[in-house]
């Protein structure tokens, strides 16, 4: 048997070997770095984004709940800060973002209390970090609808995050009990609520 013989046009050449040079190397992760410097930001911004829409949609849900809840039932329906799924947090200091409870005030408590019997519409207890809802003086602890639907106080809860004021955004609530987002309504990049322009610490 005659060996095999590889042709000369099939034999790589020494100068033509897979692989990387040094040089495409350098090009490769820079563009890798120059990728990764404009996708993480981008990234980043989509998740506080996405994390504030939810927050916010669930504060509404909560407040709308409240409203019409007591207007189908004649009677007074809460929302309070919770300290867990059995009871109200009246501490001045605190914000909202460790959670809330909605509930029938069937003996209309003021300030109200969650007593034995009264039912619970929602919990919502959820830890919570990297954000704030804070509260106008109004609605510091609790706010209350009444069977007309009405707020027994206007107020408004303010969503701060770590990039400040240009991206807070308010719930407000009036004293009918119409909830709405803040807007920013003279276009200077801030949004404003019943009280003028937001801030956030």
């Amino acid at each position: 048997m005659k060996p095999s013989v590889v042709p000369a046009s099939e034999m790589a050449a020494p100068g033509n070997r897979l692989g990387f040079t040094i040089v495409e190397l350098v090009v490769t992760l820079t563009v890798l770095g120059i990728l990764t410097a404009i996708a993480v930001p981008q990234f980043t911004e989509f998740l506080r984004n996405s994390r504030r829409a939810a927050t916010i949609n669930e504060l509404v849900g909560s407040l709308s709940l409240a409203r019409s809840e007591a207007v189908r039932r004649g009677l007074p329906v809460v929302m309070c800060k919770a300290v867990d799924d059995t009871a109200c947090r009246t501490g001045a200091g605190d914000t909202w973002q460790a959670g809330w409870l909605v509930f029938v005030n069937t003996d209309a408590d003021s300030p109200p209390v969650l007593d034995a019997g009264e039912t619970v519409l929602k919990v919502r207890t959820v830890p919570a970090s990297g954000y704030q809802l804070r509260p106008s003086v109004g609605v510091s602890n609790f706010i209350a609808f009444g069977a007309d639907g009405s707020a027994g106080q206007a107020g408004s809860f303010t969503y701060c995050d770590s990039r400040g004021t240009p991206r807070a955004r308010a719930i407000v609530v009036g004293e009918v009990g119409r909830v709405r987002l803040s807007r920013d309504t003279n276009a200077d990049g801030v949004e404003e609520d019943d009280d003028g322009a937001l801030s956030c610490p």
